[in-house]
């Protein structure tokens, strides 16, 4: 099944938990009158449209009304930034959903304390060009996708529930900075990522019409991506974690309504 390519479609489908871990005026307030805390966000990838929230929090005073200097680090994919997180090399992460699952059910010590994508975002796009007009289409092709990432942890349940045959789909692993270039340049007809990760780099860059067939048509409806916590840092730290979702899920919903 297609899906128009449109930001603005992609808005009205993903909703943004506003309401997510709601708290007290007086926790906020009475951090935001200590001395400013230090501490650390690892994203789950590049700089990129999915992050876009936490550079707005960070740019317009945010987190430092809430008395936060958060460092911001990009990522490599939720399952390195999961492992980083049960690590403890990073207070904060920015981890898909299904990843996450995924990595607790393995024994990592992970909370999720705020949902921010509760639709999954992920899709496989091709070029209108390329001739690819349903995911059955993609039997024979090869396809571009970051090992690591969410989109490449749950491509075998897209390819399952989309009735593809994975023996006919031969999966090329590129870093995310090399993804975009890799479809553009005719490289492979067809890559996997978050759609408001790649769709505007084809669109406006690329200056491409382009074609997104999205992982939850096929039945991939997992909660994507949230805030992540290790379970001892939760335990030692609660009000930390309080004051750090709130201006979080602020930037996300600035970026929401200023697009531009």
């Amino acid at each position: 099944m297609t899906t128009a390519v449109s930001r603005r479609r992609f808005l009205e489908r993903s909703a943004m938990a506003a309401g997510a871990l709601a708290l007290p005026a007086t926790t906020r307030r009475a951090r935001a009158a200590g001395p400013v805390k230090q501490d650390s966000l690892l994203l789950d990838w590049i700089y990129q449209g999915p992050t876009a929230g936490f550079v707005v929090a960070r740019e317009k005073g945010y987190y430092r009304a809430a008395g936060l200097d958060v460092q911001i680090t990009a990522g490599k994919g939720s399952a390195s930034t999961a492992q980083l997180i049960a690590s403890k090399v990073a207070q904060f992460g920015f981890v898909d959903g299904f990843v996450l699952g995924s990595g607790v059910s393995k024994g990592m010590p992970l909370k999720s304390v705020a949902s921010l994508y509760r639709r999954n975002p992920c899709a496989v796009m091709t070029l209108e060009e390329s001739g690819i007009k349903a995911p059955k289409d993609l039997e024979g092709k090869s396809i571009a996708i970051t090992a690591g990432s969410a989109q490449f942890q749950q491509f075998s349940a897209f390819m399952k529930g989309a009735g593809i045959d994975a023996g006919k789909v031969r999966v090329v692993n590129l870093d995310p900075t090399g993804v975009t270039a890799a479809l553009l340049n005719n490289q492979v007809p067809a890559i996997a990522g978050f759609f408001q990760s790649y769709m505007a780099q084809i669109e406006i860059r690329g200056k491409k019409v382009a074609r997104a067939f999205w992982y939850a048509d096929s039945g991939v409806t997992a909660v994507s991506n949230g805030i992540v916590v290790h379970e001892d840092f939760l335990k030692s730290d609660p009000e930390l974690v309080r004051a750090f979702v709130p201006p979080s899920i602020k930037g996300f919903l600035d970026a929401r309504q200023n697009p531009d």
